[in-house]
């Protein structure tokens, strides 16, 4: 994997690589395990396969932290959304 890297002097004003990571580094460590949790384990085939429900079970959450993990995961859910509909308007501007 290619490390990120700007030239001396460059602005990073704009770098969308570095504004994920400042944001990566400000998140708590269960906000990083749900946000790791999700990127690894959601997609379309463990939707389509019907597994989401046995990979949270394989967690083993207690009742409180089943519905914060749930709800971060809705959280995370709804933002990818919103990001894609906004890259499928984008596109179909052009």
């Amino acid at each position: 994997m290619e490390v990120h890297k700007h030239e001396e002097g460059e602005s990073r004003e704009k770098c969308a690589n570095c504004a994920i990571g400042k944001l990566l580094d400000e998140l708590t460590e269960f906000e990083l395990f749900c946000f790791s949790w999700f990127r690894i384990n959601v997609s379309q085939f463990t939707f389509d396969a019907h597994l989401i429900g046995e990979l949270l079970s394989e967690l083993e959450l207690e009742k409180i932290d089943k519905r914060l993990f749930l709800k971060a995961l809705n959280m995370i859910y709804q933002n990818d959304t919103k990001i894609s509909q906004a890259k499928a308007r984008k596109e179909a501007k052009k």
